[in-house]
């Protein structure tokens, strides 16, 4: 899974910069294939970043189960004037 974090960190930089070159080239040599190519790349690189942090983030756990930070046995349960102070 690192792999896919790091190539879709490489794309996204190198999408990154193939925008900011076509961007950069004069009016008489704008290349409106590199643009779509570093658009493409930009595209992938952010979606494979985006994969890759779904599969190993910090919000993956078990359904019902305390936030990865939280001590389940320094929980406590909100009281009732809690839950009306919420609502």
């Amino acid at each position: 899974m690192a792999a896919v974090m790091i190539s879709g960190f490489v794309l996204f930089v190198a999408g990154l910069a193939g925008a900011v070159n076509a961007c950069l080239a004069g009016a008489d040599n704008r290349d409106t294939n590199t643009a779509a190519l570093s658009g493409l790349l930009f595209a992938l690189g952010l979606t494979m970043l985006a994969v890759g942090a779904a599969k190993r983030g910090y919000h993956r756990r078990p359904l019902g189960a305390p936030p990865g930070d939280m001590d389940p046995e320094k929980a406590t349960l909100p009281t009732p004037q809690d839950e009306a102070r919420i609502h």
